[in-house]
């Protein structure tokens, strides 16, 4: 078998490489196979191919299959196409596979891809797809999605992909999560952007939930760049918390610089940590000011000969202290006036 294929992909490569105007040629073939394996399983298989070339022209395809069986009660079977072709204007080339399987407990498991390109004189593409399922033995699932694709021509560039998944547990967890991505290039400028989603809970209640976003552009004028993120969560316990943010950024002739925020919040009844204080204390022996220095007093004494206050101007009235003063004396000597 191995010869004949051999011997079949052989003459198809020559067939490409003479590249005359000659003769269409054809060339197949097909096997097949079957046995037990050393532990008691068995197993069976067949292939086939066939294809055609001449003229600048030229094709190929195949398919197989094969079977499994376990000697305690598991099975798979694995099945495929494969195919190419080219001509004067490009070429182009896919497969596709499935897979199937069971286990002696009841567990199961199913996958199926695909996958293909192409090119020409514009340009060439390509993208696939994969999408997954299982079952376990205790009720466990499971399931996830996978694309994406790229292309690019004389004007630029493209790719794309996004992917999502989905399980749960035997005792009522579960999860679940989508991405998304692209990006795109071209004579004027670039651009991206991304994005993505989670969820999930726990056996006893937990629960999570958190988004992501962003995206950029760039140009002949400048360039700009923008994100998000948010999240939450719930505890068995009554525990909760949240947060957001956000930034963006510009550049160019009209940037506006950059800005962002951040906001969190958690469970408003929760208790401070033993010891702990709203707001932190002085060291030990410390006070809020500190003492002036040995000797020193909170105020500078008045330098040598001043006073604490300036004295008042040429002809103004006398301060209160002073009048005080004057007034006692005046009082005084009125007491030594003869009566």
């Amino acid at each position: 078998m191995k010869i004949k294929l051999s011997i079949a992909i052989l003459s198809l490569a020559v067939s490409l490489a003479c590249g005359g105007p000659a003769e269409g040629r054809g060339f197949g073939g097909s096997s097949s196979r079957s046995g037990y394996s050393a532990r008691g399983g068995s197993y069976s298989g067949s292939r086939s191919f066939s294809g055609w070339s001449g003229g600048g022209y030229g094709r190929s395809g195949g398919s197989y299959n094969r079977s499994y069986e376990g000697s305690h009660g598991g099975s798979a079977d694995v099945s495929g196409t494969r195919g190419a072709a080219y001509g004067p204007n490009g070429a182009a080339a896919g497969s596709t596979r499935d897979v199937s399987a069971t286990g002696p407990q009841g567990q199961t498991y199913n996958s199926q891809q695909e996958r293909g390109a192409a090119y020409g004189p514009n340009g060439a593409a390509a993208g696939g797809s994969r999408s997954t399922s299982a079952t376990g033995a205790y009720g466990q699932t499971y399931s996830g999605q996978r694309q994406g694709g790229a292309a690019t021509d004389p004007y630029g560039t493209a790719a794309y992909g996004s992917r999502s998944t989905s399980a749960t547990g035997a005792y009522g967890q579960s999860y679940s999560g989508q991405q998304e991505r692209g990006a795109a290039s071209g004579p004027y400028g670039s651009a991206a952007y991304g994005g993505g989603g989670t969820s999930a809970t726990g056996a006893y209640g937990q629960s999570y939930s958190g988004q992501r976003y962003g995206t950029a552009a760039s140009g002949p004028y400048g360039s700009a760049a923008y994100g998000s993120r948010s999240a939450s969560a719930w505890g068995y316990g009554g525990q909760a918390y949240s947060a957001q943010r956000y930034g963006a950024a510009a550049t160019g002739m009209g940037g506006y610089g950059a800005y962002g925020a951040t906001a969190a919040a958690a469970n408003p009844y929760a208790v401070q940590a033993a010891g702990s204080q709203l707001s932190s204390a002085p060291a030990y022996g410390g006070q809020p000011s500190p003492p002036p220095a040995y000797g020193g007093q909170p105020s500078p004494p008045p330098a040598y000969g001043g006073q604490p206050y300036a004295p008042p101007a040429y002809g103004s009235p006398t301060p209160f202290l002073d009048r005080a003063a004057y007034l006692r004396a005046r009082l005084g000597g009125l007491g030594d006036l003869p009566r």
